[in-house]
């Protein structure tokens, strides 16, 4: 349900959904500047020569070479608008003669381009067409602040130092937040008709109306007088609760995770404000009692009709938005309906009918009051920890032929008890992906089947990223034409060059694969479902923001979290072809992977960018319809997938992000009751926890980005061992046989006992392949052999 609409509310029914910054991610893309100058062909500064808002055409010429000499000295740059609305951001930051340095770099038969001009980046693309190059504004790299955010003069100067050999570029600041430079002073900028004060001056309306209501009504007596004694007691209640639900936002903007503020609990004072009112309406009534019928005026139609109509709008938008337009502002908009209704009654009732009495005002806040205990109960019971549900199921572990998805099984375990651990592990083969020109990442966990190991890449060139699944043999496969060695690439998948960068790990089941794409910075991704042994599409569905979730199946149902668009759940038809939505839970930021167990999915959620997915959940829901069993909030984000426990749920706790501490650094491992939600331990002395917990008889093992290794008793939560590895560890823990294996960032694989935490061996062969590029692939234990991902390898470790 879409709950979180904070709005401020006058006679005439102005609503607002008030914009937070982005929160929490889990891997932040950050692009240095050297990246930048290396993948350049030419890096040119250019002078604006003409900026058109009418004709959505800004035009720049090359003034002065730095890398290179660019083979086109004017870009005529076509202002398309853009799904984010960036044009008219950026006519407010460039002007004629305003300088602007260009990265310009050729990909394939396209150009990229990256303007910077005092703080602000933005992205053209070049298409050849008849021996020219036309250019079209794409959007403005936000997070380009990052990789340098200072005035064009210093860009230019340190473009120059650096390429001159005289002094390294700055690294990246995770820190900075994401945005745009300053806007040009004076009538330089090209503004837009609306500014954004007027939306701050509709929130400071309400109490200015509030004082200035009862003056007008001295003022102007008569009619006025009349409309004013009628609606009062209205004015006042929308007034109070505008204010109540302003304070509302204003608090969760600054404590999103604060269990109090959860929109169910926000209710009360609305319930207690309209029944309020009507008991003050009810005193009045009997003190005036000589108040009189009186016939509907054009300013009461007005009036209602207006709050009728901003209210519906309202309602098509939230619903087009959030999935649901039933929130705050839904009493008012079906009060403002039947004060409507009362309206036409009013005109055709005579004096004399026995409910006289009733004026609009009062009729409007019975409905408000009705409609607003009705959606109170819905919010009410969708908070309900009933559980009339029993479970059954023990963890099981994957065999030792097939490790099918994240963690190895439906229940998140990391646990395999049919595969050996090698003893004295070496590199055997490595398979790199990279081609051709940028960067690529190997972040996410493989998947390994039948023979074949399944992983997305992220590729950057410049602020561009594209992805990549790949399938390779890591073993020897022969077909009638050839034999092919491990290390082998089968295919490779990129939706035609459409597909966006692949963080979460496939799931596969014989003939299948599913994945989505999509990163924390990406929107409407898709997730696919694709021919395990061609590459091929079956079918593809659309979603609102990224998938960094793994997809997971039970019988016909794939049940996957598709970012700040919530949990789905996917039914596929009977030939495989196609899927359809059996249901969809919003208002949730989903990135973890779900369980699944006794026809129970559970799930939890992170902080999201959205004001509907804000409040990070932990819940259980009913696999057959999506129906809440139960729900908490727990004190930090989950930022990893639940792990099952026999009858328990673990829950990895961080705030942060992986790549940006936070100021206070805070982690531990929730475990909850499967069967109601209730906490059963807290283990809070660790760091930000972002892998999956492992679990495997009677203990959890869990690394954090304290550089920890933990053992935990899996009843009590008691520690049982704690051991420092050389670095934070991102990724998550394998157990086999009396053996924990672990990876750190530096890329060091260890093995330790599972019952002391002694260290038994390290392979620092991983950590000088890995360099300087961070580790955040976890290991997979596949027919006695470790699988993970480094830079952009695949490497294969194991015993000769």
């Amino acid at each position: 349900m879409g709950k979180r609409c904070f709005l401020s509310i006058t006679l005439t029914g102005i609503a607002l959904l008030l914009a937070l910054p982005s929160s929490s991610a889990f891997i932040d893309r950050l692009t240095p500047l050297k990246d930048l100058l290396d993948d350049s062909d030419y890096i040119v500064v250019a002078q604006t020569e003409s900026v058109s808002a009418e004709n959505k055409l800004a035009v720049f010429t090359a003034r002065e070479d730095l890398k290179g000499k660019a083979p086109f000295r004017t870009l005529r740059v076509q202002l398309t608008p853009d799904k984010e609305k960036h044009v008219p951001h950026l006519l407010k930051r460039i002007a004629p003669r305003v300088p602007v340095v260009f990265f310009i770099t050729q990909v394939d038969k396209r150009w990229l381009g990256l303007g910077y001009t005092n703080g602000t980046w933005f992205q053209v693309l070049g298409q050849p067409a008849g021996g020219a190059v036309h250019w079209h504004f794409v959007h403005c790299e936000i997070y380009l602040r990052r990789t340098f955010k200072g005035t064009t003069d210093e860009l230019i100067t340190t473009v120059r130092e650096v390429l001159a050999g005289q002094r390294k570029p700055p690294p990246p600041n995770p820190q900075e937040p994401p945005g745009l430079g300053p806007e040009l002073p004076g009538e330089k900028s090209y503004r837009p008709a609306h500014s954004g004060r007027s939306l701050l001056a509709v929130i400071l309306l309400p109490p200015i109306a509030g004082l200035l209501a009862p003056l007008l009504s001295l003022l102007f007596p008569g009619v006025l007088l009349a409309v004013w004694r009628q609606y009062r007691i209205l004015v006042y209640v929308l007034l109070a609760q505008s204010t109540v639900l302003l304070v509302q936002s204003g608090l969760r903007w600054w404590e999103p995770s604060a269990w109090w503020l959860g929109p169910q609990h926000w209710w009360w004072p609305t319930l207690a404000l309209y029944a309020l009112g009507l008991i003050v309406a009810a005193v009045q009534r009997q003190r005036d009692a000589s108040a009189s019928w009186s016939q509907p005026v054009a300013l009461e139609w007005a009036a209602l009709g207006i709050m009728a109509l901003v209210g519906s709008a309202w309602a098509l938008l939230a619903w087009r938005w959030y999935g649901s337009a039933l929130d705050q502002m839904a009493p008012i908009t079906l009060g403002s309906l039947v004060g409507l209704l009362h309206l036409a009654v009013r005109g055709l009732a005579s004096s004399s009918w026995r409910w006289a009495g009733w004026n609009t005002g009062n009729v409007m806040l019975t409905s408000m009051l009705l409609v607003a205990l009705v959606l109170a109960r819905q919010d009410w019971q969708s908070e309900s920890f009933e559980t009339p549900f029993t479970l059954t199921a023990q963890a099981r572990t994957p065999t030792q032929d097939t490790w099918p998805m994240y963690r190895g099984n439906n229940y998140r375990t990391g646990c395999t008890d049919s595969s050996t651990v090698p003893q004295r592990p070496k590199i055997l083969w490595t398979c790199n992906v990279a081609q051709g020109r940028g960067r690529f990442y190997f972040h996410c966990t493989p998947t390994l089947a039948d023979g074949r190991a399944y992983f997305g890449i992220l590729h950057q060139i410049q602020a561009q990223t594209r992805g990549y699944l790949y399938c390779v043999a890591v073993e020897e496969i022969r077909d009638e034409h050839r034999t092919m060695p491990p290390g082998t690439v089968l295919w490779r998948f990129d939706a035609a060059g459409s597909l966006k960068p692949v963080y979460c790990s496939p799931t596969v089941r014989p003939g299948r694969v599913y994945f989505g794409e999509g990163y924390h910075q990406d929107q409407h991704c898709r997730i696919f479902c694709l021919d395990a042994v061609t590459g091929c599409v079956l079918w593809q569905y659309p979603t609102r923001s990224h998938v960094e979730s793994s997809p997971t199946l039970c019988d016909k149902m794939l049940v996957v979290g598709a970012g700040d668009d919530g949990l789905f759940a996917f039914e596929e038809s009977t030939d495989g072809a196609s899927v359809s939505v059996a249901w969809h839970i919003r208002d949730w930021h989903v990135d973890g992977s779900p369980l699944i167990v006794d026809g129970v999915v559970y799930a939890g959620s992170l902080v999201g960018d959205f004001l509907t997915t804000r409040t990070p959940f932990v819940a259980a829901f009913e696999l057959a319809s999506g129906r809440t069993l139960w729900r908490i909030e727990p004190t930090l984000p989950v930022a990893a997938s639940l792990t099952w426990a026999d009858g328990k749920v673990l829950v990895p706790l961080g705030n942060g992000k992986v790549n940006a501490d936070d100021d206070i650094p805070l982690g531990g491992i929730l475990c909850l009751d499967a069967r109601t939600g209730q906490r059963v331990w807290l283990y809070e002395n660790a760091g930000p926890v972002f892998s999956t917990p492992s679990f495997s008889q009677g203990r959890v093992y869990f690394g954090s980005k304290d550089g920890k290794i933990r053992c935990l008793e899996a009843e009590s939560g008691e520690l049982l061992w704690t051991r420092e590895l050389d670095a934070a560890v991102i990724g998550s823990l394998v157990v086999a046989e009396d053996t924990v294996l672990a990876v750190s960032v530096r890329g060091t694989v260890y093995a330790l006992s599972a019952e002391t935490g002694e260290i038994r061996w390290r392979c620092d062969e991983t950590a000088e392949l890995a360099g300087d590029e961070p580790v955040y692939s976890s290991p997979v234990l596949y027919r006695g052999r470790i699988y993970l991902g480094i830079g952009s390898q695949l490497v294969c470790l194991g015993d000769e």
